[in-house]
């Protein structure tokens, strides 16, 4: 018998010896689990990947015991061994709330020398960032700059409590914890004031909007990819069969003064450092109008932007 655990972002293989009621003891790696199946032969073979290793198939034979990777994925010339895996954080939220995150230092880090610093932010919000291969993440770690990808309130894997604090009306309870995270990199001499960006796609395009409008002394620049500026529009023009859902996690249409509350597009005279704006025109999730809009709101105002609006691209761009 076999079945993954998620345990604190890392997925753990178990398995259990049905006729000798005994458990197998894998290998302990930190990275992701995927898929796995048996053979006859007493072995299970399973998808593998990490921080530092992308997506391959790997046999452990607990007879012999023995690991055996199977496949062997390119990484396009690039040297694995330059790759930088990251360290599970916990940072105390505005009201004592320990928020967990993963915390990349790039390879010339030296401590009491701050670096450039991006938040990435997942989407969902019911969902939850794992630390599994990036390709971009290595590449800004090799180029010097820091990273934190926080799971903040509202995110999946750490129970239905924590699931649940940021429905409704504590929507912006899970942009503090945002804050709280840059704050807590410069408390520690990580990162510097003035010298910290943001990116997010889907949820997480709106929670660097939101991070830009109700902190914009914390972010030098922010990277919006089909994400959602005005909450009102949002739900009148996503697709029907996910509308209910979205309600209930973001608000009902009908309450528009709260909807308004929590909406970018309402303070986009706030941002202050540089934005890029992404989307595809197929969005059938988060329509381009959104993107529109934020777009009209912030260059009417002189804020540096661009945009890159893809005609061929629906809910993410590729």
């Amino acid at each position: 018998l076999g079945w993954t655990v998620n345990v604190d972002g890392y997925t753990r293989l178990n398995l259990w010896d049905l006729e000798r009621e005994r458990a197998i003891t894998p290998p302990a790696v930190d990275g992701l689990v995927g898929g796995f199946s048996f053979s006859d032969e007493g072995t299970v073979a399973f998808d593998f990947s990490s921080a530092v290793s992308t997506d391959d198939i790997w046999v452990w034979d607990w007879n012999a015991p023995e690991l055996r990777k199977m496949t062997h994925s390119t990484y396009a010339g690039v040297d694995p061994s330059t790759f930088s895996a990251p360290e599970l954080v916990r940072y105390k939220s505005f009201d004592g709330l320990m928020i967990p995150a993963f915390l990349y230092l790039p390879p010339s880090y030296r401590p009491g020398h701050p670096v450039p610093f991006v938040i990435h932010m997942h989407g969902g919000p019911e969902a939850q960032f794992q630390p599994a291969f990036v390709r971009h993440f290595q590449y800004l770690l090799l180029n010097g700059y820091g990273i934190l990808a926080p799971n903040v309130r509202g995110s999946s894997g750490y129970g239905k409590a924590f699931l649940d604090m940021d429905n409704y009306k504590k929507r912006l309870d899970s942009v503090k914890d945002l804050a709280w995270g840059v704050k807590h990199l410069i408390r520690e001499g990580l990162a510097e004031p003035g010298r910290v960006g943001v990116k997010g796609g889907s949820y997480g395009g709106y929670m660097t909007l939101a991070a830009m409008t109700e902190f914009p002394d914390l972010f030098a620049a922010g990277i919006d990819e089909v994400g959602i500026a005005n909450f009102e529009t949002f739900l009148a023009n996503t697709a029907a069969y996910r509308r209910g859902v979205r309600a209930a996690e973001y608000g009902a249409p009908e309450d528009s003064l709260f909807l308004r509350s929590i909406s970018p597009i309402h303070k986009a005279d706030r941002i202050r450092g540089a934005l890029l704006v992404v989307h595809g025109e197929n969005d059938p999730r988060v329509p381009v109008s959104e993107a529109r809009q934020l777009l009209r709101a912030v260059s009417s105002r002189g804020t540096p932007v661009d945009s890159l609006i893809f005609p061929d691209a629906g809910h993410g761009v590729s």
